[in-house]
């Protein structure tokens, strides 16, 4: 087996997909991606970046000449009173620390994820918000593909190494 198709397999089963759906996703008959994936055919160079794209990787990473990234930390930022001042249901003004810190933190290769009780139309209107500010968030109120894998689900608690809120309650270490 190449490591392409153990890259392969490794990303798709990271994504928390079967052989079968991840040949539905990408429009592919079943048997085929099971003939990529055990080596048995080639993928074009478009075919490649496709995939690259659709795991969120280099091809370089993709074709196994660039080892996997190490665990990478992960941090869950609410939006009102976090990234902007809680104007709910409005947006408030931005917090210029919050946002610059997350953006070094991106910089770095820390995973965001937004965390917020927005929905709807209020949710897309974070994430643009965010996104203008150049926050781009590898996940919105819901865990990151590596995690699901991990869990086996996608779990009602987001996992993160950090959450930012404005409403947290330090627990003190010692009792």
């Amino acid at each position: 087996m190449s490591k392409l198709s153990e890259r392969l397999i490794y990303f798709r089963k990271i994504a928390g997909l079967t052989q079968e759906q991840f040949a539905d996703d990408i429009g592919w008959p079943r048997t085929i991606l099971a003939k990529v994936e055990a080596g048995l055919r080639d993928l074009k160079s478009a075919e490649i970046i496709l995939f690259a794209k659709r795991f969120g990787v280099t091809t370089d990473i993709l074709l196994g000449l660039t080892d996997l990234p190490a665990s990478v930390k992960i941090i869950a930022v609410d939006f009102d009173g976090c990234i902007v001042e809680n104007k709910y249901p409005d947006i408030g003004e931005a917090i210029p620390e919050t946002i610059r810190r997350l953006l070094d933190e991106q910089a770095g290769g820390t995973k965001i994820i937004l965390w917020t009780c927005r929905v709807g139309k209020r949710l897309d209107a974070a994430v643009g918000f965010c996104k203008g500010q150049g926050i781009k968030f590898d996940a919105v109120n819901e865990n990151l593909p590596e995690v699901i894998a991990e869990f086996g689900g996608d779990t009602r608690k987001i996992y993160a190494d950090e959450y930012w809120d404005d409403m947290a309650v330090r627990v003190p270490e010692d009792r």
